[in-house]
């Protein structure tokens, strides 16, 4: 998925930014950097979208990425 979503933005003349040690953040991981699956059936979920964060970059994830972007803008 990544080798394709790279190709993809390469081809259209759009850079990438990679994110170090994103795969250690996995949602298995013991500190991710995404949401687990939420399941609207789960009355424990948490109510900022339910479904909709599933597998989605949650503060420490979007951090990250933020961190990478402005050093990327900043070259």
């Amino acid at each position: 998925m990544i080798a394709a979503t790279r190709a993809a933005a390469h081809e259209t003349g759009v850079e990438t930014v990679s994110i170090p040690n994103a795969d250690d953040h996995n949602a298995c991981a013991t500190s991710p950097w995404t949401y687990g699956f939420n399941s609207p059936l789960n009355s424990d979920a948490p109510e900022i979208g339910l479904v909709a964060t599933s597998y989605h970059p949650n503060i420490e994830g979007m951090t990250a990425v933020a961190s990478q972007l402005a050093h990327a803008l900043a070259r």
